[in-house]
């Protein structure tokens, strides 16, 4: 006798944890009698063999959409794993979270598990079992330990060494609670008495102490679709499984529960009533608001808050409680319609009566007429949906919504912190571990700045200039349109006021706002309660348990934002009029971007190498820099700079004295205060690092900087390498005391530079750059004390850009190529439920926005480097239009109407020149050049091919060989288009290329 047999026998009456399973499984016949099935349990399972996830998606969704009540964990199997496929964006859903197994077996393999946010999971990993995919899963629930193996079994190895490798890791997988496994393992369980391979399978199972939940056949007349459960006695009264007669594909889902214990509660905090404020109503009240008592006061403090106090009274008035909206019927996918459910619905009960009538082939033909018309209308209904939404996108972002959520990208949920591990100790308490995250975000910069010693902020400033700044007062037209100029749907600051509320009754904030602004700039002070920032933790990657794995993102009110771009208006305008932040930061400044900045690195670059001089460029990375500046000193600076007293006053008051706090669902933190830095999110913040910073680009060095923020490059250029070297040893030297004056850190095993050449043999034969402690000998710099010597690499990504050691590129095409690959499968989705205009349209938002970066710099790269990039924008029009590899290219490029990747390096350069003409002519015509002076851009000849690929020699050489018709075209939107065109062209496309040898 099989221990399956002696289970049935025992049945139901033998007390145990769980209940032992009778002969069926409850047969679940429509979302009705699930949702039934789930809504009492305190946890459930739920596995479907989904025969190819790409396939069945939208169906599937269609079904979790009807359930009011979703299991636990969502176990899919047979998904057609494919490496290519990002599969938490393009297969998310809402509240839960997603595993997929890598394992490649075959076609077929694949297991991907969701698990309930609210499952606190403490271990999820692949198995390695042979012939296949298995994910395990171990979580807490309601104090009670699980363990859930999840696979999917292929052919390709035999039963024999499936059971031998499973049984290997249950037994060497301890584990005390409730462990259940389940998936599709392709054995028969109800043929045990036949096959000695599945008996084996099926008895060492129930030797561990597994009973089987599934006993019926789960496709066709087999069960392939197990659920096996070991469990502990005495913690659940009762469990149930169940099979669901849905047609998805030939396997029924199967399903467990385990129903919690009568007097259990579930530990779900819910909400009986939710805040709604009535935007019409408030609208209304703000026309009759009395601002009186705020044009009366005149202490700074006193006048914010009693102006905050009437807004908050109005908004009390307007505001009901309601019961908030059961988002248990909230749709999954917005294209779903009861149309499409019901349709559904009836194909399943037409698979049930052919199963019952096998023999009526009219009902059997009626079954696959109305099933494949089912297919081709979920497919019309999601295009229909989404080409409707891209019709109606006016802007970029809306496109970008759309096309998010077509791919299934959903925004951040609101993150929920059930474990935090600090300083060795594990917090579970949620309002704990606030404070405990809140006490390591402020301490980050104080922990920074005590690595320097007799430090003095007054020490080495930068010398005061003769020009002076005072502010001016405002008016109301400049508030208003600052209020209208605020971002819209950004969420509120500590006082619960967004900026859509602010936007859309500017016309009664205005007159208060700008009296307390102007107030103020008067008084030189900032409210205090436009100083406290909360703080949400983003997870950014690693263990969800350490505290250094969080990026704090600080919400300001949005009144401050207000507030700071008044004078940032007058500040930036201060700076700019007198010249006084250096021309090499391009950080946060108007018209200029990183492509600005990285085309200044590789312009010096490719200059030198041309004149055979020897380039070393040194690429700095600093420590959390915003974090660490040092508030006295930043204030000492903004004196020297010409802020009168009471603009100094002004910023000192905003710089010091702020606060924050930590939350991240309805649990907050204790108030902290802020000591270091800038303050995150603010409008000010990157303009007052720049003035923080700017004195370092005033460093007497023989070589030049290049920065964007907190980016910092140094190129050194000499006609020797030995004197490079010292040059560079020097400059390095001289930044690193800078920084410690600054008490900014320097991360020297982040920190690597390159020696530039035109290729190897050109390299020094010694190459060493060393950063000198204080113990050392200044000069000549003689190592006494512990030094460090900088990495040495042939390629770094600076800015987006990749430069390597020969300024040739391939590594940053190779890059790119690795990205642009994985869109092939968003085109794999999208092609089938958009149009070629629209198909298009995601191009350029995904595919082209990635191309361009920077393309003015690295795109004329040799063919043979540029070649792989290439075959990836042919692979991704070929499947965005169906087309096989006998499409010609010019076919495939016209027909898509976009541009090839080198025509689009000439676009984009063409446009580059005639954006910037005048600068250019300025800058070229700065040293001696010589040339055809027909040119529209005098240039420096090449002295060798390596600078007839790089940007300073092709711009204008490119620009020239466009015909004068286009270069002449004015206005810019003209050029554009008249450019374009003539690129499409297939025959200029190849003179050019013939010309430029690309």
């Amino acid at each position: 006798m099989h221990y399956r047999d002696l289970s049935i026998e025992l049945n139901m009456e033998i007390e145990t944890e769980i209940s032992e399973p009778g002969d069926t499984p409850l047969e679940c016949q429509d979302i009705n009698e699930l949702n039934n099935f789930f809504s009492a349990s305190n946890f459930s399972v739920m596995t479907i063999n989904i025969r190819s996830i790409q396939a069945n998606w939208d169906e599937l969704v269609c079904y979790l959409d009807q359930m009011t009540d979703k299991p636990k964990v969502i176990v899919l199997t047979e998904i057609w794993y494919s490496p290519h496929c990002n599969y938490a964006t393009a297969y998310r859903l809402p509240a839960y979270n997603l595993c997929v197994s890598t394992t490649t077996i075959n076609k077929a393999c694949g297991v991907i598990v969701y698990t309930a946010k609210d499952i606190n999971i403490d271990v999820q990993e692949e198995w390695e079992v042979i012939g296949a995919s298995v994910i395990s899963t171990k979580f807490t629930l309601d104090s009670h330990d699980f363990m859930l193996v999840c696979m999917y079994r292929s052919h390709v190895a035999t039963i024999s060494e499936f059971n031998n490798d499973l049984k290997l890791k249950l037994q060497t997988s301890s584990h005390n609670g409730i462990t259940i496994i389940t998936g599709d393992i392709n054995l028969n369980i109800m043929e045990t008495n036949e096959n000695v391979e599945i008996a084996e399978y099926y008895d060492f199972l129930h030797e561990l102490g597994y009973i089987s939940w599934i006993n019926v056949p789960t496709r066709g007349n087999n069960c392939l679709d197990h659920i096996m459960v070991k469990a502990p006695r005495n913690t659940f009264t009762r469990s149930k499984s169940a099979i669901l007669k849905i047609s998805i594909t030939d396997h029924f889902p199967i399903a467990f529960a385990i129903e919690a214990p009568s007097g259990h509660t579930n530990n779900t905090a819910k909400n009986p009533t939710v805040k709604k404020l009535d935007v019409n109503k408030f609208k209304e009240i703000m026309k009759l608001v009395d601002w009186s008592p705020v044009y009366m006061i005149y202490d700074i403090n006193q006048a914010f808050d009693t102006f905050l106090c009437i807004l908050h009274n109005c908004i009390e008035i307007c505001t009901t409680y309601v019961k908030p909206k059961n988002h248990k019927h909230r749709k999954l996918k917005p294209w779903i319609t009861s149309a499409i459910v019901n349709s559904i619905n009836h194909r399943d009960e037409l698979a049930k009566r052919l199963k019952i009538n096998p023999g009526n082939n009219t009902l059997r033909e009626y079954y696959i007429k109305y099933r494949n018309k089912l297919k081709a209308l979920l497919i019309k209904t999601k295009n229909d949906f989404f080409e409707n939404q891209l019709a109606l996108s006016d802007s970029i972002s809306k496109v970008w919504k759309t096309i998010n959520s077509a791919l299934g990208r959903m925004g951040d949920e609101p993150i929920a912190i059930k474990k935090l591990i600090y300083k060795g100790d594990e917090i579970s308490d949620p309002e704990v571990i606030a404070n405990k995250l809140n006490e390591y975000f402020t301490s980050i910069g104080e922990k920074l700045n005590s690595e320097f010693s007799n430090y003095n902020p007054e020490r080495d400033l930068p010398n005061t200039v003769q020009t002076k700044m005072s502010f001016r007062g405002t008016t109301e037209e400049e508030v208003f349109k600052t209020i209208t100029s605020i971002k819209g749907g950004t969420g509120p600051g500590w006082d619960g006021i967004s900026s859509n509320l602010i936007k859309n009754n500017a016309l009664y904030l205005t007159s208060p706002l700008t009296h307390m602004i102007n107030l103020s700039l008067l008084k030189g002070q900032f409210p205090d309660a436009l100083k406290i920032a909360v703080v949400r933790p983003l997870h950014k990657k690693g263990t969800k348990t350490s505290a250094n794995n969080y990026r704090p993102i600080s919400l300001l009110s949005n009144f401050a934002k207000i507030y700071e771009k008044i004078v940032k208006t007058q500040l930036t305008w201060y700076l700019d009029t007198n010249n006084l932040l250096a021309t090499s930061q391009y950080g946060f400044r108007k018209n200029l971007s990183t492509q600005d900045a990285v085309a200044d690195v590789a312009t010096k670059l490719s200059n030198g190498i041309n004149e055979s001089n020897k380039m070393i460029g040194i690429f700095i990375d600093l420590t959390k820099a915003f974090d660490s500046i040092e508030t006295s000193r930043l204030i000492l600076k903004l004196d020297r700079i010409g802020l009168d007293n009471v603009a100094v006053r002004w910023f000192t008051s905003y710089l010091t004295n702020r606060k924050q706090y930590v939350q991240f669902q309805d649990t907050k933190s204790s108030m902290e205060p802020i000591t270091y830095g800038i303050p995150q999110g603010s409008v000010l913040g990157p303009i007052l690092f720049l003035i923080y910073i700017d004195d370092l680009f005033s460093l007497n060095i023989s070589g030049s900087f290049v920065a964007f923020a907190d980016d910092i490059a140094i190129i050194v250029e000499e006609k020797t390498w030995e004197l490079a070297h010292t040059s560079a040893d020097i400059a390095m030297n001289k930044v690193t005391k800078w920084m410690t004056l600054n008490s900014l850190t320097i991360s020297l095993t982040k920190t690597k530079y390159i020696t530039f050449s035109i290729n190897k043999i050109g390299q020094p034969t010694v190459s060493n750059l060393i950063v000198h402690c204080e113990n050392c000998n200044p000069e000549p710099l003689t190592c006494t004390g512990t030094c460090t010597k900088l990495e040495k690499v042939e390629t770094i990504k600076y800015l987006g850009l990749t430069l390597d050691q020969h300024l040739k590129w391939k590594e940053h095409v190779n890059g790119l190529v690795l990205k642009i690959r994985k869109s092939f499968h968003f085109f794999i989705l999208l092609r089938n439920w958009l149009s070629m205009r629209n198909l298009r349209m995601v191009y350029y938002a995904y595919v082209y926005s990635i191309l361009i970066y920077a393309i003015i710099i690295w795109g004329g790269a040799y063919a043979s480097n540029f070649r792989s990039l290439d075959i990836v924008i042919n692979s991704v029009l070929r499947i965005a239009s169906k087309s096989n590899r006998r499409t010609p290219l010019v076919n495939l490029y016209t027909n898509f109407d976009v541009l090839s990747p080198r025509m689009t390096y000439i676009y984009r350069l063409a446009i580059f020149v005639h954006k910037s003409w005048d600068s250019l002519r300025k800058t070229v015509n700065a040293r001696p050049t010589r040339g055809n002076v027909s040119r529209f851009l005098a240039v420096d000849l090449p002295k060798n091919d390596f600078y007839n690929r790089q940007l300073p020699w092709l711009a204008p050489s490119v620009f020239e060989y466009l015909p004068i018709p286009i270069k002449t075209s004015n206005p810019h939107s003209l050029f554009k288009k008249n450019l374009y065109q003539y690129l499409m062209n297939h025959t200029n496309a190849n003179m050019i290329r013939q010309k430029f040898k690309f």
